[in-house]
């Protein structure tokens, strides 16, 4: 009697899981799903009606973000776990995108690791003086005094120009 019980309440519970797991999966997933569908198909209409390379534009998010987050002195990593809007706009003649970010930055403080998400914006103009270089070696000059320069640091380091020729979009 006691096994007939032991049995028929496994059963029972595994029946109760996988209809508890089915609803949860229509319920409450489903919205999520069809709200992520929803965001993705606004992105692709924005990549195509733009005209934007999507790789490279995310290229240089990115560069611009590690460039903001690692400037702080407690932060270690960041992860960009999601692009929640993207919107266009013309300044000046100039295209500009904002783009609201989802990101996770990780922080060392007190001799401690945490984590904490937040939301962030970023607003990236296209750079119309951006060079094309193709395969090679390249020697890149500064555009205004024509020496050599070292295309990391971001600036000459003769005259001190900022280099700006080499980020689509900043």
């Amino acid at each position: 009697d006691v096994g007939k019980i032991f049995i028929y309440a496994t059963i029972l519970a595994m029946i109760l899981y996988y209809f508890f797991y089915l609803c949860d999966a229509y319920a409450v997933l489903g919205p999520v799903r069809r709200y992520k569908e929803k965001q993705n198909r606004r992105q692709q209409e924005f990549w195509t009606t733009t005209g934007i390379d999507k790789k490279r534009f995310y290229n240089n998010l990115n560069y611009e973000a590690g460039i903001r987050y690692y400037s702080r002195p407690d932060v270690i990593d960041y992860d960009i776990m999601d692009y929640t809007g993207l919107q266009e706009h013309v300044e000046n003649g100039i295209l500009c995108v904002d783009v609201e970010l989802q990101v996770r930055l990780v922080y060392l403080r007190g001799g401690r690791i945490t984590s904490a998400y937040q939301k962030d914006t970023f607003s990236l103009r296209h750079n119309d003086r951006v060079m094309t270089l193709d395969s090679g070696i390249h020697v890149i000059k500064c555009p205004k005094c024509d020496a050599n320069i070292d295309v990391t640091k971001g600036v000459c380091e003769y005259c001190g120009t900022e280099i700006d020729s080499l980020q689509e979009w900043k």
